[in-house]
């Protein structure tokens, strides 16, 4: 009978005996060391030296046998001890696309490699398809003569054809001629001029006509947030923003400006060039968006609008030219002509002056420019102060990241007092060759050198030979956008530079959801999404809320929030519950919009599309009270408020990590006295309690 039991026992313990995983079978084997019980070496208390080591030899072996075969078991290829954002697709076998420092590891282990791994079959089908491949786009340029004109003569294929000034002067402009084999694939959208860099490290979204990076493929949330307020600076591409050239009469034209954005656009600091205006324009008074103004001389400016107000502003430009034609109006669509890159962070400005080296460095603008490096933080910098240069090609400097030396606090303040006023006359004289000048970008592109001539000219600089051909001269804006500075240069100049700023290891890149990110940590509204009063804005609401709802119908019931009980839609803010009469329209209510912040008082957080409804004044002191409930029980929360207290929607809503809590950013018809709503988020019950403030 007992030995029954033991028997059972037996089973029982090795049925719940938890054997090594398969993944893990080679590294559990590759450790185990299987010893000897023996104990000839110990005798009366006292040890026999050789006896023992005879003894335990056995034991010596397999432990070395053992750390040997861990080792290789559980060890890692030189490629994937890197980390994701250095991780190359034929890092494996590819020895050129690990860094430097690790080449030689890699090439100790791919020597002990199977030699068939790194090596192709030998057959024709690779040459064959080039040929193919060269053949079709022979036929390509041969149809596009009328684009290239007499350089298609001299044209290589395969290679980026040369670069062109693309202007349309009182027409829209033609998106630019880029390299052939990609033509096929920009029928319906245009690539920005670092679209085959983030091809490889970033999502895409075709949106009003371009095809922008939407996100990198890591993620990046609260890398973002650190990266903007905290350590190394943060890149992006915002060649996608719509800029025109405005030209009339000196008198018109201030004229039209005033009953755009109202008198503030004519005061002296702005039509001197110190600084651009930013501001809502408004024609007819209704509002289509924000927008910046640049003056470039009293006769002409530079305005730069959202891409998504293209389709508005081109009509009002050929409106005017066609009703004031004697005032001599003219405009030039630059959208395909100037790009722009956007970096911020707390190391922006040293990263800004190792990239971009003035072609002058005894000029005022230069030494400001340089000066500007001792700043710790973009915060001192004076709102939208723009600044002029000429830079060299980036590429002909190495980009080492080197701190500056220190600097005295009283010439950091000569600067900030100095900057921008001190340039205006410096302006002036270089006025025509500044980024808005079709002849400085033409210019710089006839002396742009290709990829051979910058291998060649870096051969001449290590031998010391000097190289006799002039180098060009990148004409640039700097513009200071809040917590960013924005970088205006000819549109194929943004990708030599945009090179140039990824090659510094503090640097990091972002897309258009992460600038989202950052408006709202900062407590500002996002254009189009925060912007319910525009026509714009109520676009964006209803392309956000397709995509809502095809994702939410891809879900299978079980396992999606059920939005039977919802008011309105609930994929979008449903502006139309906020009609107080069937009389009044969607324009009535969105003119009636205020856009305010949402701070949660206690615990919770506020997400898109959440509800906002004013308190009752009978049930006012029990939302006060609810404040010290426990937040997870929510049975003893009060009913939340009924249909005809709502007053408004959040339109952007997460976790603010600047703010440390629930936040969120929405627009209200009504602002209660004591700034006390309860914000309810869709498909969910209880309601929170929450403090409201105007946003100016």
């Amino acid at each position: 009978m007992q030995c029954g039991r033991i028997l059972v026992n037996f089973h029982v313990a090795l049925k719940h005996h938890k054997m090594p995983p398969k993944k893990k079978s080679k590294l559990f084997n590759a450790r185990r060391i299987i010893v000897q019980n023996t104990d000839d070496a110990l005798k009366d208390g006292r040890i026999n030296v050789p006896a023992f080591v005879n003894a335990r030899q056995r034991e010596i072996e397999k432990l070395a046998t053992a750390m040997q075969s861990s080792r290789t078991a559980a060890s890692q290829r030189s490629f994937q001890s890197l980390p994701r954002s250095l991780r190359r697709r034929a890092a494996s076998h590819d020895v050129k696309r690990i860094p430097k420092r690790l080449r030689a590891r890699a090439r100790q282990e791919m020597a002990n490699d199977d030699p068939s791994c790194h090596t192709r079959a030998a057959t024709g089908k690779n040459k064959i398809g080039k040929l193919r491949g060269h053949k079709r786009l022979l036929a390509i340029l041969d149809q596009r003569k009328h684009v290239v004109g007499d350089r298609q003569k001299n044209a290589t294929p395969m290679a980026l054809l040369q670069p062109k000034d693309v202007t349309g002067k009182d027409q829209t402009a033609t998106p630019p001629v880029g390299k052939l084999r990609f033509e096929h694939r920009q029928k319906d959208k245009t690539w920005l001029p670092t679209h085959v860099w983030h091809a490889k490290r970033a999502h895409f979204e075709n949106r009003w006509g371009f095809s922008i990076p939407e996100k990198p493929s890591q993620k990046c949330y609260r890398k973002t947030h650190r990266g903007i307020k905290h350590e190394g600076a943060t890149v992006w591409d915002s060649s996608y923003t719509a800029t025109f050239r405005i030209e009339a009469t000196t008198e018109y034209l201030k004229q039209l400006m005033a009953g755009w954005f109202g008198k503030k656009v004519l005061r002296k600091r702005y039509v001197s060039g110190e600084y651009c205006f930013s501001g809502e324009i408004k024609p007819e008074e209704v509002s289509l968006g924000p927008a910046q103004v640049l003056w470039e001389s009293e006769s002409s400016v530079i305005l730069r609008v959202h891409p998504c107000m293209t389709s508005m502003v081109l009509p009002l430009l050929n409106k005017e030219r066609l009703e004031n034609a004697s005032h001599k109006f003219h405009y030039t669509d630059l959208r395909y002509a100037i790009g722009s890159i956007g970096i911020g962070g707390p190391k922006a400005l040293q990263v800004l002056n190792t990239v971009l080296c003035p072609s002058d460095e005894r000029s005022s603008s230069a030494k400001m420019f340089r000066s500007l490096s001792y700043l710790a933080t973009l915060d001192s910098l004076p709102e939208n102060a723009v600044m002029n240069l000429r830079v060299h090609d980036p590429r002909l400097h190495p980009a080492k990241l080197k701190l500056p030396r220190t600097s005295n606090e009283q010439s950091i303040m000569e600067t900030l007092i100095a900057w921008p006023g001190a340039l205006v006359e410096e302006n002036k004289t270089n006025g025509n060759f500044t980024v808005f000048s079709g002849e400085a970008r033409q210019e710089s592109y006839a002396k742009q050198m290709s990829l051979k001539g910058i291998n060649q000219h870096r051969t001449n600089k290590l031998r010391g030979q000097e190289d006799g051909k002039t180098k060009a001269e990148i004409p640039i804006t700097i513009i200071r956008n809040g917590a960013h500075l924005s970088i205006l240069l000819p549109w194929f100049w943004v990708l030599p530079v945009w090179f140039a700023l990824n090659h510094i290891p503090c640097v990091s890149f972002i897309g258009y959801q992460q600038l989202h990110q950052i408006a709202y940590e900062t407590g500002k509204p996002f254009f189009p999404n925060d912007y319910p009063q525009t026509e714009a804005g109520q676009a964006a609401e209803v392309f956000r809320g397709m995509g809502l709802e095809q994702k939410y119908n891809r879900t299978p019931p079980a396992k999606r929030v059920s939005y039977y009980a919802e008011l309105g839609n609930a994929f979008v803010c449903d502006w139309s519950l906020l009609k107080t009469n069937e009389q009044e329209t969607d324009v009535g209510v969105a003119n009636n919009l205020k856009r305010v912040s949402v701070k949660y008082l206690h615990r919770g957080t506020p997400y898109d599309r959440a509800r906002i409804y004013r308190i009752p004044e009978d049930k006012k002191q029990q939302w006060l009270d609810a404040r010290k409930l426990d937040p997870e029980n929510v049975d003893d929360y009060p009913i939340c408020p009924s249909r005809e207290h709502l007053i408004g929607f959040v339109t952007t809503g997460d976790v603010n990590l600047q703010e440390g809590c629930g936040f969120g950013i929405g627009s209200v018809i009504t602002i209660p006295e004591d700034d006390l709503v309860v914000v309810r988020n869709c498909g969910q019950g209880v309601g929170r309690v929450a403090k409201i403030e105007l946003i100016k």
